[in-house]
């Protein structure tokens, strides 16, 4: 007489096992490219207020203004911590990103985000580089731009 199985056997289980685990590896990557890509376009978004703030500041003044406080700032509550022209601007958030504004002409500056933590560090940097002559543009450039 045979026995009633109550479970699952080892082969039945290690096959399991097996299987999930090249689920994982294949969804994990993919997972970690969306997420970072979240990341980069939060800090894209930041960076385009900021350059709007510019804008505004040189429509005001006639020239582009660095924003305060100077050097690298973190944005991560949404509250303008970039006063540019005697403007609090709401930037929005990105967490895992600093931004700084540089290269303050009259009619141009330069945006970076650079990474601080998470999936990102400080070696990954996004790049905006406004220029108001002749043909108003925003020049992009950095190694984030392969996840926006």
């Amino acid at each position: 007489m045979l026995k009633e199985s109550n479970g699952f056997t080892l082969v039945e289980l290690i096959i399991t096992v097996v299987v999930m685990s090249i689920l994982a590896a294949v969804a994990y990557p993919s997972y970690v490219r969306f997420v970072k890509s979240g990341q980069a376009e939060q800090a894209r978004a930041v960076i385009n207020a900021l350059v709007s703030a510019e804008k505004i500041a040189r429509e005001r003044g006639g020239s582009c203004v660095a924003g305060t406080p100077a050097g690298w700032v973190s944005i991560s509550t949404g509250d303008g911590i970039y006063t540019v022209d005697s403007e609090r601007i709401d930037t929005g958030e990105a967490p895992d990103f600093e931004f700084r504004i540089t290269n303050v002409a009259a009619d141009s500056c330069r945006v970076t985000a650079r990474g601080t933590g998470g999936l990102f560090t400080s070696a990954d940097t996004l790049v905006c580089d406004y220029d108001a002559t002749a043909n108003p543009r925003q020049a992009w450039s950095g190694n984030i731009n392969d996840y926006i």
